[in-house]
């Protein structure tokens, strides 16, 4: 084999390793993932922008407005518009309120019409999804944006049982399967952490995972696990064997309240462990700019960039 032969084997070698775990975009153009929508952030997810409470028509067009914001967080709940109170409805607003200016119909035909930005709709109650199930198919054909449906459907940590019932899993599952079968579904735990209710320490146990990874097994859709970032902190050992036990491209979304209490050089090495291709970063700005998130190359990048320059000193000496 002569030198050119061999330098060139080195290579192709060298390129197979750099696309090692990575499969071509299956896709459609409906309903896309994140990565695949917004190809500036070159597999990043903590690159990922967001927006909360995007529940009102003015929230709304400030937001598809902002070039700044990629993904639309949005709230569902069953309830009426303030210009029609006797016709109920899913509407964007979050608990305790039910009213609102902006139904989820008008909210995706204007992201629609938009087509720069995604949508994260955080189902409140089994009954706002159930009756937003035949608007999501009607518009299913024109969502060429990332769709992802939220709901916690699980009891989380620190007795979050006291704050009130999960959304019924079987059946959110089971309607979102039938409903949008291409659509990421983020899939979290009830949480009881915070200012509100003077807890500022937790963390997700062995059994939540393992009573998550029960509960998804049949899911053939992607999924995001939504985790509080407080409670991150304290998790590794949790998230770890959580995406172990999951299937490959399953992501974590971290997020927080305004008022929580987070560790935040614990939740950097959380981040930096989980790494930043598998990890959303949802949370307020201040704690954000707190974050030790500055992406050095991937390990497999690095093993490339080595890997070529040994074949261009082999070439070179041998």
């Amino acid at each position: 084999m002569t030198r050119a032969t061999l330098f060139f084997t080195l290579i192709a070698v060298l390129f197979s390793a750099s696309t090692l775990g990575e499969e071509p975009s299956t896709r459609s153009s409906i309903l896309p993932s994140v990565p695949d929508f917004f190809q500036g952030i070159e597999g990043n997810l903590t690159k990922v922008t967001w927006d909360h409470a995007v529940n009102s028509q003015q929230a709304l067009t400030n937001a598809l407005n902002s070039s700044d914001i990629m993904m639309l967080e949005a709230d569902v709940v069953w309830g009426t518009l303030e210009s029609e109170p006797t016709v109920q409805l899913p509407v964007m607003a979050h608990p305790p309120a039910n009213t609102s200016d902006l139904s989820l119909e008008d909210f995706l035909s204007q992201v629609m019409a938009d087509q720069s930005k995604g949508a994260k709709l955080d189902f409140k109650s089994l009954e706002a999804f159930s009756a937003s199930c035949e608007i999501l198919q009607k518009l299913e054909d024109n969502m060429t944006f990332p769709v992802w449906l939220n709901a916690d459907i699980l009891d989380g940590p620190v007795n979050s049982s006291l704050n009130g019932e999960p959304v019924d899993a079987a059946q959110f599952l089971s309607l979102a399967a039938g409903t949008l079968p291409n659509a990421t579904l983020s899939l979290g735990w009830k949480t009881r952490y915070g200012a509100d209710y003077n807890i500022i320490d937790g963390s997700y146990s062995e059994a939540n995972v393992e009573e998550m990874i029960n509960t998804i097994k049949n899911v053939s859709q992607p999924i995001t696990y939504p985790m509080r970032a407080g409670l991150v902190a304290n998790s590794w050992d949790a998230i770890d064997k959580l995406l172990n036990e999951s299937a490959s491209g399953t992501t974590v979304t971290i997020w927080s309240s305004d008022n929580d209490t987070v560790d935040d050089v614990k939740l950097s090495e959380v981040i930096q462990k989980i790494g930043v291709s598998r990890v959303y970063i949802d949370v307020p700005e201040e704690l954000m700019n707190r974050l030790h998130l500055e992406s050095s190359t991937s390990s497999r990048m690095k093993i490339c960039f080595g890997t070529l320059l040994a074949a261009l000193l082999f070439a070179k000496f041998f």
